[in-house]
């Protein structure tokens, strides 16, 4: 553009203008566009038409700017020119966003603080400011300084200053409210906090210094586990918008890329259409060329080199039979079902082993990486649940082994063979009797994953 300073201010009033000439609906579009940027270019603005097509093409990145830095559209002309163009934009998002968070946390400090003097909290008011957090405007609020005077914080504030019930229906919107930021992100927080079916939420296993399955809106936790899913949004954001975090873990910046370009479309599990061109775009933003990759996956497949695994990622994307955007999560949902299984048996929960020890949780597709790090499992169930119990749960475990390897190719013979519905050794001992279970169990899992390279 020109040496002339361009104001945002400037840039906001020729939208305005230009929109009330045209349908008025608060936003640069259609015909409406190419008037808009006629009369920029003609106020010094020469890359208006880019800044436009830039932001149309690549949406995913910029937003992702914008919810990480809190951008707005006074920042500058480019993001004036932005939030003209699309007034649902994560721009004027933005600045919405910031007069609401000031606005409830003011609101929350009033109520904490009493209506009147002596006359302690005002619950309504407390409750009316704590609902009307949502997934889009809970990051701000939180990272919103609550009291100048103090590090006090808001939730602080909340359970210094609630009970019982109360408390708990304030704090669990305040979560719900950070899970659905997190799932509008496609940001993977399994392993922080967990929800079952009756919306009850227990502590995953990666908030550190905090039990693995205790309430997670206990008054003691609960900061922990909303800071824990706050920094996990900020750090997935800064991953994707900034090109040497992303170059730490090209992986997972590609796949949460991928699985927010297929949220922002079909959302059929995988990359087609737009979907393609908008993927490509914010990985080049990150410095990640996906152009190049694929020239790479080409040159290998015709001299049969095998691919990389940032390769065979790239190449899964395109694939309508992958599952792979969709399953990114597997590996924390794996060992959060470990660490589950793993307190179950320590507390001889057999209602929890009989969630988790089924033919559809335990499969031959996943069995040896949920059994992976029990030793001894045999001698364990055995010692802390009766004797029946312990045998049903150890059949489900070889017999989803024995189908893995079946499916494999992979000889077991001379370790174990069916006997009807049972298992025996090649002496004819019964595979699942305590003396000889854990050796089978050992022996099954460590074939499997010599021979397919686990």
């Amino acid at each position: 553009m020109s040496d002339i300073k361009i104001d945002s201010k400037l840039i906001q009033n020729i939208a305005k203008k230009v929109d009330k000439e045209g349908n008025n609906n608060k936003v640069i579009d259609g015909n409406e566009l190419s008037i808009f940027v006629d009369k920029l270019e003609a106020n010094g603005v020469s890359d208006a038409k880019q800044v436009i097509d830039s932001y149309d093409v690549n949406k995913l990145f910029y937003e992702n700017i914008f919810a990480k830095k809190g951008s707005k559209s006074t920042d500058s002309y480019q993001n004036a020119i932005i939030a003209s163009i699309n007034d649902k934009s994560a721009l004027n998002a933005n600045t919405k966003t910031r007069n609401d968070a000031k606005m409830i946390i003011d609101g929350v400090k009033d109520a904490v603080d009493g209506w009147f003097f002596g006359l302690g909290t005002d619950d309504k008011k407390l409750k009316q400011m704590v609902n009307s957090i949502n997934k889009d405007n809970v990051m701000e609020v939180l990272n919103t300084k609550y009291d100048e005077k103090s590090d006090e914080t808001m939730i602080q504030a909340i359970i210094g200053d609630t009970s019982g019930d109360t408390r708990k229906n304030l704090l669990k919107h305040i979560l719900e409210s950070l899970i659905q930021a997190a799932d509008a992100k496609q940001i993977d927080i399994s392993d922080i906090v967990v929800a079952d079916e009756k919306g009850n939420y227990t502590v995953g296993t990666g908030v550190k210094d905090l039990e693995f399955g205790s309430d997670a809106l206990d008054s003691d936790s609960f900061e922990k586990i909303a800071n824990a899913i706050k920094d996990r949004i900020n750090n997935s954001l800064e991953m994707v918008t900034d090109e040497t975090k992303a170059k730490e873990d090209p992986k997972a910046a590609m796949t949460l890329l991928a699985r927010q370009a297929d949220a922002a479309g079909d959302q059929n599990g995988y990359l087609n259409g737009d979907e393609i061109g908008k993927f490509k775009a914010a990985c080049n933003q990150i410095g990640i060329s996906v152009n190049g990759i694929i020239e790479e996956i080409n040159n290998k497949e015709e001299n049969d080199a095998e691919l990389s695994d940032q390769e065979k990622l790239v190449q899964s994307l395109f694939d309508s039979n992958s599952s792979l955007i969709e399953s990114s999560n597997n590996q924390r949902v794996l060992e959060q079902t470990r660490a589950m299984i793993s307190k179950a048996i320590a507390e001889g929960d057999d209602e929890t082993l009989n969630k988790y020890f089924n033919s559809e949780v335990l499969t031959k597709d996943n069995v040896t990486a949920i059994i992976k790090d029990f030793d001894d499992l045999g001698t364990k169930l055995y010692d802390e649940f009766d004797d029946d119990d312990a045998r049903e749960y150890l059949k489900v475990i070889v017999t989803a082994l024995y189908a893995k390897a079946e499916d494999e190719n992979i000889d077991v013979s001379d370790i174990i063979r069916p006997s009807g519905e049972e298992f025996v050794t090649p002496d004819g001992e019964d595979a699942l009797d305590s003396e000889y279970v854990n050796e089978v169990i050992k022996s099954l899992r460590s074939i499997i994953e010599e021979e397919i390279g686990e």
